[in-house]
């Protein structure tokens, strides 16, 4: 992200997470997992114990900046990096359902989930589908989890159809090995990451009660993919400008041609848009709580429309190569289309945010 934006202290966090991913997880690591069929790697979540990053964002403050309210500003920054290098792990949903999430609660059977001594993946419900009788015992399916590999629990998320503002979404903590919980691995369109489905049959459920302060869970989740999709289009045009400049037609780099110029800019200015709209977002979240519902909602719509795009015409500017399975491009396109597909607004949303925007 561009440091102009970013305190001096987040800048140092950038570089450091830069440095670590680039290193970690680079194109021959993320093939051996897709050729592997690799759920999930202890020994990369080992390297990620090394930066205490769960000890980072269960503390009071924030290492990364002064004070608790820039908090999730570091955490959007981890989604950013993790997008760059296509991050086969769900660590930042992993930081956000565990420490991050419980600075809002007060609730002993939580505490090793935000010390980081176990691990949350994050479950997306689908209200119509996944259903909570009074006894908190949970009924439903739920698919295209990620990270059930490398956790103990999966804190499932349900929006609420109510007027109530405050009200919109429960958070319920359900442990892996609980009774009628069936966990399958599943196809997914993005190859890097381990996909499953989860299938609730009254299972024993335990409702989390955050404190008012608490921003909107639905909010971050969103913000944090949103994230991702930038870290992805920032990586995808840096690929595709070193390309231009070397690949030649008719003796001179394809670079030199105005057309090519002309989308590689596009893809640039959407991307810097979108990084735009995340920052703001992530700032509205950790300080200004009146502006985080148009801000995060403005940014993970605007990064699904725009990003995926910016990934395709990367394909085309490479030509016939950026299609082959030897290149890296397709890995980001399927990272970015399945992000697109689960988080894109519908067109019913589309009014909604024109309300919440009427109403800033």
């Amino acid at each position: 992200m561009e440091s102009h934006l970013l305190t001096k202290e987040q800048q140092e966090l950038h570089q450091i997470l830069q440095d670590f991913f680039t290193r970690e997880i680079g194109s021959e690591y993320l093939r051996k997992r897709v050729r592997d069929k690799q759920a999930v790697d202890l020994a990369l979540w080992g390297k990620f114990a090394e930066l205490d990053l769960f000890q980072f964002f269960g503390g009071e403050g924030s290492l990364g900046s002064e004070g608790a309210d820039g908090a999730f500003r570091d955490l959007a920054l981890i989604a950013f990096e993790g997008g760059r290098v296509l991050n086969p792990e769900n660590l930042s949903e992993a930081l956000l359902a565990g420490p991050f999430l419980g600075r809002y609660l007060n609730c002993e059977k939580f505490q090793p989930f935000r010390s980081g001594d176990e691990r949350l993946c994050v479950a997306h419900g689908d209200p119509t589908v996944v259903h909570i009788d009074p006894n908190n015992c949970v009924s439903g399916s739920v698919p295209f989890v990620n990270g059930v590999a490398s956790s103990s629990a999966v804190l499932l998320h349900l929006p609420v159809e109510t007027e109530i503002p405050r009200a919109t979404e429960r958070l319920l903590l359900v442990s892996l090995n609980a009774g009628g919980l069936i966990t399958e691995l599943e196809e997914s369109l993005d190859l890097t990451q381990a996909s499953h489905q989860l299938t609730f049959a009254s299972t024993a459920a335990m409702e989390l009660s955050l404190a008012a302060r608490a921003p909107a869970f639905s909010r971050m989740l969103a913000l944090l993919k949103a994230a991702e999709l930038c870290g992805i289009g920032e990586r995808v045009v840096q690929m595709t400008a070193e390309y231009v400049k070397t690949r030649q037609q008719f003796g001179v780099p394809v670079g030199g041609f105005q057309a090519v110029q002309h989308q590689l800019a596009d893809m640039y200015a959407h991307v810097a848009a979108a990084k735009a709209l995340v920052i703001f977002a992530a700032w509205a979240i950790d300080v200004s709580p009146d502006q985080a519902a148009l801000a995060s909602r403005s940014a993970i719509t605007y990064a699904c429309e725009v990003l995926p795009p910016a990934v395709e015409r990367a394909i085309q500017l490479h030509g016939g190569m950026g299609f082959t399975w030897e290149y890296d491009l397709h890995l980001f396109l399927r990272r970015a289309k399945r992000i697109e597909a689960l988080w894109a607004s519908e067109e019913a949303e589309f009014d909604d945010l024109l309300r919440l925007a009427a109403q800033a």
